[in-house]
């Protein structure tokens, strides 16, 4: 295997490590704000980690928003999170994709113009709700991909793609701050 495409794997192993690294202890956790409840019953491979050495790691997410009392959950704004500060992950000198060349994308197309730059990639279901009519799900694949380091901050690009109710490229912008300007 080449060494880009090695190094590649790391960053995307490690980006999808900081999703996840509060789900490697207990699983599921369940955390509640409010009226919100977050499900989260992903994990890291391996789990345990060395603590003097950075090491591979591969990471899945399996994450419910729900409420408490069975509505329809609000519109997702942002999400702060924060993790360990042992984690770190910095993608200077890897390829990387502009938000630019994401937007209004396929999943295909979007893999074909940023294939270098991709770290991860699953799938996504939500539901949307609209006031003149019942709530119904809408599914789609999900790309993490990697947009770039500026200053001290690497930049993590989601991409969901959706065809329900219309087709649609969702992006959604993450910046990682890995303390080394």
């Amino acid at each position: 295997m080449k060494r880009k495409h090695r190094v590649q794997i790391a960053v995307g192993a490690a980006v999808l490590a900081l999703i996840v690294a509060a789900s490697a202890v207990a699983k599921p956790e369940v955390f509640r704000v409010g009226n919100l409840i977050l499900r989260d019953n992903g994990g890291i491979t391996p789990t345990k980690l060395p603590r003097h050495q950075q090491v591979p790691v591969t990471a899945h997410l399996h994450d419910v928003i729900e409420t408490a009392d069975g509505t329809h959950p609000p519109a997702f704004q942002h999400l702060v999170a924060d993790f360990d500060r042992t984690i770190e992950l910095n993608a200077k000198g890897l390829p990387f994709c502009r938000q630019g060349q994401l937007t209004a994308r396929s999943t295909a197309d979007a893999k074909r113009v940023c294939a270098d730059a991709i770290v991860g990639s699953g799938d996504a279901e939500v539901e949307v709700a609209f006031p003149e009519q019942a709530p119904f799900s809408a599914t789609g694949p999900v790309l993490a991909v990697n947009g770039g380091v500026h200053g001290g901050t690497t930049v993590l690009l989601i991409h969901a793609y959706v065809s329900v109710p219309a087709p649609t490229a969702v992006i959604a912008r993450k910046s990682i701050f890995y303390g080394d300007s």
